[in-house]
């Protein structure tokens, strides 16, 4: 008899399953869930499969799109009974998709042909 774990076997509908879940709005959890694999082993078998990465990131495409249709029909909601949380939303596609509202550069800044790495402030006491 064979030690170790067993073979892993996905339902034949794996990809079918993960699309219609990311075109409802849902996320790497549920599509492990569907596949009948604890998350770990999800995102471990992302890495190794190929062919199961391609529809993972079908399906987060569609479920990228779900979040952005629901911003969008959000802004136009309105009323005191009924309005639209923009902090929060953002907030939401910040975690989920890794959003920014930051600008953020970076630039190496040379002196002569060297790189400056640090700057240093000295306090000098002039004469008076």
């Amino acid at each position: 008899m064979p030690a170790g774990r067993p073979e892993l076997t996905l339902p034949d509908d794996y990809k079918e399953r993960m699309l219609e879940l990311g075109k409802k709005g849902k996320g790497p959890v549920h599509m492990a869930k569907a596949c009948g694999m604890a998350k770990s082993t999800f995102y471990e078998y992302l890495k190794k499969n190929e062919v199961f990465s391609d529809a993972f990131n079908a399906a987060m495409v569609e479920c990228e799109l779900w979040w952005q249709d629901v911003g969008q029909e959000g802004m136009f909601m309105g009323g005191k009974d009924n309005p639209f949380q923009a902090g929060l939303y953002a907030l939401h596609m910040a975690n989920r998709f890794g959003w920014s509202s930051k600008n953020e550069s970076k630039t190496d800044i040379t002196s002569g042909g060297e790189k400056i790495t640090g700057i240093t402030r000295e306090i000098v006491d002039t004469p008076k």
